[in-house]
């Protein structure tokens, strides 16, 4: 993929990289354009507006079977996924997680030493990547949570899928649980 550059020859349009004839000569690049026209229009929003919007939009989601990993923490584990498979950096992990980026750095380095291998990465449910980033619950509680709430699994469900103990699944609910009411007390 081609590193985007500004040419800096006072046309704030112009942007130049390797492949960039090959793309707009591509008829889905046109189709795009006439989609960003068109929606530009109708909406009274800038195409460029439009794009900034749609990538803020973008949704990513973690699927559940690679917390099955009992070497790593969930946190490790969720970092190690991003790093690896969605290839974000250390910045870009530790906004989405509401970390701190040398925290996300060492994290993966000790995701590194205990599970050198690349995480199973299969089919199943998906975790809104957004849940985990609430730091008043830990990664595991909030992972619990979500999958005991949001998808309606029972804790020996979730054990099974996560490879912990239910005991372990049933007490982390209960911590979030508890968390949670002191929150709407609080209110």
């Amino acid at each position: 993929m081609g590193k985007i550059t500004d040419n800096n020859d006072g046309n704030d349009n112009s942007v130049s990289f390797p492949h960039k004839n090959k793309l707009i000569a591509d008829k889905d690049f046109d189709k795009l354009k006439k989609l960003l026209a068109l929606l530009s229009l109708k909406h009274d929003i800038s195409p460029d507006n439009l794009a900034k919007i749609a990538w803020q939009e973008k949704q990513i989601s973690i699927p559940a079977t690679i917390y099955s990993n009992k070497k790593l923490s969930t946190l490790e584990t969720t970092v190690k996924y991003l790093k690896e498979e969605l290839k974000l950096r250390y910045s870009q992990i530790g906004k989405i997680l509401n970390r701190n980026e040398r925290t996300v750095w060492a994290t993966y380095a000790n995701s590194l030493k205990k599970h050198p291998k690349k995480l199973f990465v299969g089919k199943g449910i998906l975790i809104p990547i957004n849940i985990l980033s609430n730091r008043k619950y830990s990664i595991l509680e909030s992972l619990v949570g979500f999958l005991k709430d949001g998808t309606g699994l029972r804790f020996f469900e979730i054990s099974r899928l996560l490879k912990l103990d239910a005991r372990t699944i049933w007490t982390c609910y209960m911590r979030l649980k508890k968390k949670r009411e002191g929150e709407n007390e609080a209110r």
